[in-house]
């Protein structure tokens, strides 16, 4: 075990119920709330209070809430999403002309602006005339 400040700090573990199979927290396990068996075994806080007969109930709860989400034998398998294609031509030239137009109105503003940058440049260049 590693050791920070004086302090014993557990590597990274994942922690299940031997039970109802939910996670338990490092820290749980560390304050009593959860425990582990002489053989190793971890049970969450809820299922070390439990009767044999409340973790029983749990766990078919458990299994039932996520029955729908479990594999199945000979099934096909998951659904990957599949990318969306190229945009066809016509709709990449459209975005394309969409986007010089736009650069022709920068470019257009952008000309105007240095033509009147240089216009009062060359005013004030010019010597006052009496």
């Amino acid at each position: 075990m590693t050791k920070v400040d004086g302090r014993p700090v557990r590597g990274p573990e994942l922690l299940f119920c031997a039970n109802c199979q939910v996670s338990v927290a490092a820290t749980e396990l560390d304050e009593g709330g959860a425990r582990r068996t002489p053989k190793g075994r971890v049970f969450c806080a809820a299922c070390v209070v439990a009767t044999p007969r409340e973790r029983a109930v749990r766990r078919r709860a458990l299994e039932n809430e996520f029955a729908d989400d479990a594999p199945i034998r000979g099934a096909a398998a998951v659904p990957v999403a599949t990318p969306v294609g190229r945009p066809s031509a016509a709709s990449e030239l459209a975005a394309l002309r969409r986007a010089v137009a736009g650069a022709h109105a920068r470019i257009a503003r952008l000309e105007a602006r240095l033509a009147e940058l240089e216009a009062r440049a060359s005013g004030a260049a010019a010597p006052p005339q009496h």
